[in-house]
């Protein structure tokens, strides 16, 4: 499944060992923290009501864009709404602001929201992933190549026909091609080389992001314990992926 960071954790705390076997994508300015039209800064956020989904990974957009900015979880009111009931609570006047991504930024952006906070101020820390149980790794390694190698002819593809590949993507997301490409930009695509950096070496890269992550989850109770991140990490199969 193509799954987030905070997800994933659930389920290798829960038991099903899923392995990451591919950084999907990296958002870089597709996550954001959005306000009222006369905000400028977080700062503006002061005693103001703060949408937030659910997820782990609401609040750690939140935490983070708070933190940079020199403030506390205590300095907004967190409104838990799902993100596709977000845009018509702020029209109504019922929140002041948002943590959200495309399509529902698009929305908050038409409706005169202003952007206080964007994830290219936190490079390589929110994430997609491709997981498997680890399993399949040792029952289905021929289906996994493919699947990889799929990835990355299609990334191919968008490279030399973007217009075309994004109007075939579009249909899936119900959006126009074009709406597909703007989304697209707020996206960094890890190429073969740097998802081998993120999920294998020494140090992979995504541990730091992840020890990050699990600390907030622990901390908020969405994670009931930790883990060795290292062990949900599964460079092999792109280590072997035939160029």
């Amino acid at each position: 499944m193509v799954i987030s960071l905070d997800e994933l954790f659930g389920l290798a705390v829960d038991g099903f060992q899923p392995r990451i076997i591919l950084v999907v994508d990296v958002s870089h300015g597709a996550d954001v923290v959005v306000g009222r039209r006369g905000m400028r800064t977080m700062q503006d956020l002061k005693g103001k009501s703060v949408a937030v989904e659910s997820s782990a990974l609401g609040a750690f957009v939140l935490s983070r864009a708070l933190a940079i900015n020199g403030m506390q979880a205590g300095d907004v009111s967190v409104v838990h709404l799902e993100s596709n009931e977000q845009p018509e609570a702020f029209e109504k006047g019922q929140v002041d602001a948002a943590v959200t991504f495309d399509p529902y930024r698009a929305q908050f952006l038409r409706a005169g929201a202003k952007t206080l906070f964007d994830s290219t101020q936190i490079p390589g820390e929110i994430v997609d992933l491709l997981a498997v149980r680890a399993t399949a790794i040792k029952e289905h390694p021929k289906a996994i190549q493919a699947l990889l190698a799929g990835w990355f002819r299609a990334l191919d593809y968008i490279g030399s026909d973007p217009k075309d590949a994004a109007k075939r993507m579009g249909i899936r997301q119900q959006t126009s091609g074009e709406q597909f490409l703007e989304a697209w930009q707020g996206l960094h695509i890890p190429s073969r080389e740097e998802n081998l950096r993120m999920l294998g070496g020494a140090t992979p890269e995504l541990t730091v992001t992840g020890r990050r992550l699990m600390a907030l989850m622990v901390d908020a109770k969405l994670l009931r314990t930790g883990l060795e991140i290292e062990g949900v990490l599964a460079p092999g199969p792109l280590e072997t992926l035939p160029r």
